[in-house]
Order: structure tokens, then sequence, then C-alpha cells
């Protein structure tokens, strides 16, 4: 059967994170390339901010002022870097899907250009998932599973703003204790290797730093890899998505 024809399968939650796992491993250089490029030069950054910063120092004079400012244009920038890389980590993993790599260039250029999109999908879904939050709990944690594939829904089939949350929260709702499974899964095991990172980081700022960037270089590889495949695989429950119809997503949204 030719490649165009083939048609997605559904997936179990276990089957979603070894898929996702299977992607990493074929091409975990460039993964972590992307993930690399920015986040690193970021994170050197908030050291030097941090290193500002006298360990000891219990003087208020010393956090505020020039101090505060930087560590909160290092956050931002960090979350600017982090959101790029995730988008461009959403394509590479669906172009992989499709049967068509995308390059650690095509990536990380797509989700650069598409960036103001992007942020307007992941503000209005961290907004919902926090009014959930505030009325109740668990509304928030539910409403966090329903759009949990919004950036892919933004990245491979250009559904913007709201769209891309409506696209997210029907795809999801189809097959809901899934998708929680796979969320809880993947947020286990992302956590567990964070906080063994975390701890072997020491005392030290430079320790903590250097343990703290690497789990983030391998966390967000696994995390947009495990997003993009549940997304394909919801899809593929809904409507029987072929790689072909995937390559044609990816082509009309390229830039």
């Amino acid at each position: 059967m030719a490649l165009s024809e083939e048609r997605f399968q559904p997936l179990t939650a276990s089957d979603v994170l070894v898929k996702a796992f299977a992607l990493y491993r074929a091409d975990w250089l460039q993964y972590l390339m992307v993930s690399a490029v920015l986040v690193i030069p970021v994170s050197l950054l908030q050291l030097g901010a941090l290193q500002a910063v006298p360990e000891t120092s219990t003087d208020p004079e010393v956090f505020s002022g020039p101090a505060i400012a930087a560590s909160l244009i290092g956050v931002i920038l960090s979350l600017i870097a982090q959101l790029v890389v995730t988008g461009a980590l959403t394509r590479s993993g669906a172009g992989a899907m499709a049967g068509q790599p995308v390059s650690a260039a095509e990536g990380l250029r797509n989700g650069m250009t598409r960036l103001g999109a992007l942020l307007l999908v992941v503000v209005l879904q961290a907004l919902a998932v926090l009014a959930g939050l505030i009325a109740l709990v668990i509304p928030g944690l539910v409403i966090g599973v329903l759009l949990a594939v919004s950036v892919p829904a933004f990245v491979v089939e250009n559904h913007r703003g709201s769209a891309a949350l409506s696209r997210s929260w029907n795809l999801v709702r189809s097959a809901f204790w899934h998708s929680v499974a796979v969320v809880v899964l993947a947020a286990i095991f992302t956590g567990i290797v964070s906080a063994i990172l975390g701890r072997l980081g020491g005392e030290s700022i430079a320790g903590r730093w250097v343990f703290s960037t690497l789990g983030v270089l391998l966390v967000i590889p696994f995390t947009a890899l495990v997003t993009a495949v549940l997304y394909i695989e919801l899809r593929a429950r809904g409507g029987g998505l072929t790689a072909g119809d995937l390559r044609e997503d990816l082509a009309r949204t390229a830039v």
C-alpha cells in the first residue's frame, strides 16, 4: 500500500508514549539541537542574572531594581524560547509521522515566523485553564486535558486563536479518558526525570543551572512528541487520517 494511502491507527495510552519514544530515539540529535539552539542561550542569561544576586544575601535592596528586571526578562525570554522550540518540535514530530522529515532549520523557522499566532493560542489555553482552576481545581484540570492538543492543531492545521482550542476540545472530547491517561503518564515520566536531574544539581547556582537546563533540553522534545502523537492519533480515531493527509496539512502550513 502506498504511503499516502496508509491510515493511522488508534493507539492505547501506553502506545502513544512508546511511539513518542521511538520518534525521539530515531532522531534524538536533531531534537536536542532544536531545543539547545534557543534554550541554552536564554538559560545562560538567566544564570547571569542569578549570579548577580549573592546566594546568602538578605538585603531586600539586592533583589530590587535591575536584578528583578533582569530576572523577569530572563523568564519571559525563556518562555518565548520554549514556545518556539515546542512549535518546531511539534512540526518535526508530525513530519516524522507523515514520512516527511522536517529539518531543524525548517522547524525553527516555522516556529519563529508563526510565533505571534502560536503565542495567542497558548495564552488563550492558559487563561481557560486558569479560569477553571480559579472556579474549582477539577474543572481546571479537565479543561487542561481538553485543550492539550491546541498547539498541534495550530502548528499542523493552522487553526488560530480560539479555533485551535475548539479543535482540541472536539478531538479530546471523543476520547477523554484515553487522553487523560496519556497526559498523566507523560507528566509522571517527565516529572521523575526533572526531579532526578534537579537533585543532581546540588546546592550551587551553577550546578542547579546545568542540570535544570539539561532537564529542559531532554523533556521538551518528549513532551512535544507525545502531544503530536496524541493529536494525530485522535484525528485518526475521528476520520481515518492518512499520512498523505498529514503531509498536505504540513505543506499548507509551511513558511
